[in-house]
């Protein structure tokens, strides 16, 4: 308890020092390498011809999970709509590398990728086929950013908007009924505005988007289509000195509840547990875990070793939140991740 106090803290007051510091208020200018500037997936866009690049090693983990379905001691599902409880759940882990480039093709415009190496490990496979779980390429992301405006309403306010698709043909897609697989095997496009103010010695972003997410046909007419979803995030960090920066951000992934499932996959449920009475909800909310709401916290210290060069070592945590706001139907995950990052 004394642990997640204390890292609840160290977020509201990493929050605060970037949203009240302005003892340099004088706007800097969007072209320099300022603190702000390197906040990566931000507002801001280096100048031409710049290359960013990133490498990311995460390592995620959830012994629980936190479930609207009302669950008996046994760990039966005896309700479909239940208060969001925190429960235990089979043991999960990752190890994700991810490598994140991003090219500045103008001073306003950039294209983007994102190509993550997913190792996992899953106590269910373990349990029936002595395996630990799938590992590979995952999802690829490929995107597009431009910057609208470096003063919005005369305010020192940036505005960018960006675009991407998720392409999920680097890995082999299972039957979801009886397999894991390291994605979900559908497509997603996402669009997301992007808010950035510097204060000088710290910076506050808002980002707000939308994702839809395309149905998945590859066991056609065993098929589903993942909730479309809303994302807010909200954040900000403090310099402090020239080399250490330390980040705090409150993220919230809000479900629109549209997710589907085919006759042909509750019918295929059957042969491995599924009853007739849970209709597709337990399948949705459980099972395939595709409607799912996930606010999560996260703290970050960055140091710049030169002004090219910098690593940054973060925390983050799914918390259960409040019942207008938080993580329903998806696993309470702790994630570590050291990132190396480089300029050119």
């Amino acid at each position: 308890m004394e642990k997640k106090n204390w890292l609840t803290g160290f977020i509201l007051i990493a929050i605060i020092f970037a949203y009240a510091d302005s003892s340099q208020s004088e706007l800097q200018q969007t072209r320099v390498i300022s603190i702000a500037s390197k906040q990566v997936n931000s507002a801001w866009v280096q100048p031409k011809g710049s290359l960013y690049n990133q490498i990311t090693y995460s390592y995620h983990s959830s012994d629980h999970k936190f479930s609207t379905l009302g669950i008996d001691a046994m760990g039966e599902i005896i309700t479909l709509d239940f208060d969001n409880t925190k429960v235990s759940a089979p043991e999960f882990s990752a190890h994700t590398i991810t490598y994140q480039g991003e090219f500045v093709v103008t001073d306003q415009f950039s294209v983007f990728t994102r190509i993550p190496w997913i190792k996992t490990s899953f106590e269910q496979v373990q349990t029936y086929s002595g395996d630990d779980g799938p590992d590979g390429m995952g999802d690829i992301d490929l995107g597009i950013k431009y910057l609208i405006s470096d003063n919005l309403v005369d305010k020192g306010i940036l505005l960018s908007a960006q675009g991407f698709l998720k392409i999920p043909k680097a890995y082999d897609f299972n039957n979801p009924v009886t397999s894991v697989s390291i994605g979900e095997g559908q497509y997603d496009i996402e669009f997301d505005l992007l808010f950035g103010k510097d204060f000088g010695r710290s910076y506050a972003i808002l980002h707000a988007g939308y994702k839809y997410r395309f149905e998945n046909k590859e066991f056609d007419p065993v098929t589903f289509k993942p909730s479309d979803e809303i994302r807010v995030l909200f954040g900000g960090g403090f310099d402090i000195n020239s080399k250490l920066t330390i980040r705090g951000s409150l993220d919230w992934t809000k479900s629109v509840e549209n997710a589907e499932v085919s006759d042909a996959l509750i019918e295929s449920s059957y042969a491995t547990g599924g009853i007739s009475w849970h209709g597709d909800t337990v399948l949705i909310k459980d099972t395939l875990g595709i409607e799912q709401n996930i606010l999560n916290i996260g703290v970050a210290a960055q140091y710049d070793m030169t002004n090219k060069i910098s690593a940054t070592l973060a925390l983050n945590k799914d918390i259960k939140g409040l019942d207008f706001i938080g993580t329903e139907n998806a696993a309470d995950v702790s994630t570590f991740s050291l990132a190396l990052s480089y300029l050119h």
